[in-house]
């Protein structure tokens, strides 16, 4: 497609390449009413313009669907193992296409040298920020499947616009997420993940919220191995 042509699409198609691809008959009205400036010279697109929009359309749907598969397949794994430069390179794509999301990595963005002094002194692995804009900070060296997901519930949470909960009741949904897909992760990090909620809980309770937590009696039993 010629320049000018790339501009007036993005222009006049604002919503992503499948969005806008669930809505044929909408994309043929818009192309029929849209008018490019070429040369100085104000027209319509022609007939075979319009087929080669459709078709990049398609192309780039395509590729996003192939993004969204290899993500699908990078979180359906066993837990206890770091992602790769590639996987976290992966991440960022897919964040981005499909939330709007951008990944920062504290230990390698400069400007975030304060942000990740202050995850050292608290052990801090992973976070998500809401915004705006909104972020997902990890760590490049030490971002395992557990942490990302994990900060993707809490993206998700705010991505479907769930109602503002404290901020130790969203743990406990996060922990409930963790615990319907407990064959993915070790038992180590059920445990610590479980161990992590509980603590927010109890601190929390002492400072005279009435957060409610259940037991998880799997998880006690592993208290005498663990701590």
């Amino acid at each position: 497609m010629t320049g000018e042509l790339t501009v007036a699409i993005k222009g006049g198609l604002r919503k992503s390449a499948k969005e806008v691809l669930e809505h044929t008959d909408d994309v043929k009205k818009e192309l029929d009413n849209l008018v490019i400036e070429e040369n100085n010279v104000k027209r319509r697109l022609t007939q075979a313009e319009k087929a080669d929009v459709i078709e990049h359309l398609e192309d780039v749907a395509g590729e996003t669907n192939e993004l969204f598969r290899k993500i699908d397949e990078l979180f359906d794994l066993s837990g206890g193992r770091l992602l790769t430069k590639k996987e976290l390179d992966l991440l960022k794509d897919f964040l981005w296409q499909k939330y709007k999301v951008r990944v920062k990595l504290v230990d390698i963005d400069h400007s975030l040298k304060n942000k990740l002094t202050d995850w050292n002194k608290r052990n801090v692995l992973g976070s998500f920020r809401q915004g705006p804009p909104p972020e997902l900070f990890l760590r490049s060296k030490n971002a395992s499947e557990l942490t990302v997901f994990h900060e993707m519930v809490h993206l998700k949470y705010w991505f479907d616009k769930k109602p503002k909960v404290h901020f130790v009741q969203e743990e406990i949904i996060v922990w409930e997420e963790i615990w319907k897909s407990k064959n993915k992760w070790t038992q180590k990090e059920l445990f610590d993940s479980y161990i992590y909620v509980q603590d927010l809980v109890v601190e929390a309770n002492k400072k005279g919220s009435k957060i409610k937590f259940d037991l998880n009696y799997e998880m006690e039993g592993l208290k005498f191995i663990y701590r």
